[in-house]
């Protein structure tokens, strides 16, 4: 009889699949990433931001930059939060 969990266990995933599997799950990411970019190279001019009464001058890309990086750390910190590890 046969394992229902692994239905085909002498199948080898081959180097293409893992990249074809890979690909599929993040390439809306690699879409927003590639806009994020060509945003921030658009947007080179120095502007002047008030932060807690503080004034910051800079080169917007940076400031765009500094957030994507922020953005992209507050995601990868509440998609750990929902994993939960299964031992079956």
């Amino acid at each position: 009889m046969a394992d229902k969990r692994n239905p085909t266990p002498h199948h080898e995933v081959t180097a293409g699949e893992r990249v074809g599997g890979w690909l599929k799950k993040t390439w809306p990411a690699l879409v927003l990433v590639v806009l994020a970019l060509i945003f921030i190279f658009q947007n080179t001019s120095t502007v002047t931001l008030v932060l807690f009464g503080m004034q910051l001058s800079g080169s917007f890309w940076i400031f765009t930059v500094i957030l994507l990086l922020i953005g992209i750390l507050i995601g990868w910190l509440l998609g750990r939060g929902g994993r939960v590890d299964r031992k079956n």
